[in-house]
């Protein structure tokens, strides 16, 4: 049962009451009293209904937008538009809320999605960074294959060169470039 609903059945029930209480009051006036005092409540309570009525959809329609629009938002909607300003002060109250709320949750959206975009940014960056360290450490173990027997050449070729210049003529000589 709805807020309007709850409201519009405790209003009836306490105009009923009054009516009742009414009718109890006027039974010492006659036939003609009692039926110009039953008329007179009728009107009254029809009043009262139509009032109550009027109060409760005055009070219900803009909290019904409300939970509307907090239905948008928390689906993703956060365009969804506050209930039109009201007189009563607890309501446009309540829609203020929702709208600092609303705008809040947006802007935290917005900042959730760039640093989202920005971790995927950085997460590219340390894979290109990995892809190169891969790189060098490859590069590194090839030049260290290299520069071993380089190293070891050019120590015989020092090697032979010392013994060249030590030792005395031998057949072949300039084949080695002494």
């Amino acid at each position: 049962m709805s807020i309007h609903q709850r409201f519009f059945a405790g209003f009836v029930l306490a105009l009923a009451g009054g009516a009742l209480v009414g009718v109890i009051a006027t039974a010492g006036l006659g036939q003609a009293g009692a039926s110009a005092a039953a008329g007179v409540l009728g009107v009254l309570l029809a009043a009262g209904i139509g009032a109550a009525h009027h109060l409760a959809r005055r009070i219900s329609a803009p909290l019904r937008e409300l939970e509307d629009a907090m239905h948008r938002v928390a689906e993703g909607d956060f365009m969804a538009a506050a209930p039109a300003p009201t007189r009563d002060a607890e309501i446009a109250s309540l829609t203020a809320s929702f709208t600092q709320m609303r705008d809040r949750l947006k802007d935290t959206m917005i900042s959730l999605e760039l640093a989202v975009e920005n971790l995927h940014d950085k997460q590219e960056q340390l894979v290109e960074v990995e892809k190169l360290a891969s790189l060098g450490r490859v590069a590194a173990g090839v030049a260290h294959e290299i520069n071993n027997p380089l190293a070891v050449i050019n120590e015989k070729a020092g090697l032979l060169q010392d013994f060249l210049e030590v030792s005395g003529d031998f057949k072949h000589r300039e084949r080695f470039g002494t």
